[in-house]
């Protein structure tokens, strides 16, 4: 299936579109099921801080993961201003 070509749209439209296909995808059971599984894995309530890190690899390692989660369910319901300030600084909602 090919994905949906969001370049057009403005910044806004983009959110919306893509908050809608975030909620159409995990609203259903298995999309559930599945954000379950990545809460367990994305450490979302927990800190992703490891003492016995040096470099601090496994720490990114893990944020990253906790990013993503938090990037999902933002997505699936969040204000547009506080979506806005989760963007990257070109992508801010206008």
């Amino acid at each position: 299936m090919a994905s949906v070509d969001l370049r057009p749209l403005t910044p806004k439209q983009r959110i919306d579109a893509l908050r809608g296909y975030f909620n159409g995808v995990f609203s259903t059971p298995e999309g559930e099921t599945v954000l379950d599984e990545l809460r367990r894995i994305g450490r979302a309530g927990r800190s992703t801080f490891t003492i016995d890190d040096p470099g601090g690899r496994v720490s990114a390692h893990l944020e990253g993961r906790r990013w993503m989660l938090l990037y999902i369910e933002a997505m699936r319901d969040v204000s547009d201003d506080a979506l806005a300030r989760l963007l990257a600084p070109d992508e801010r909602i206008k």
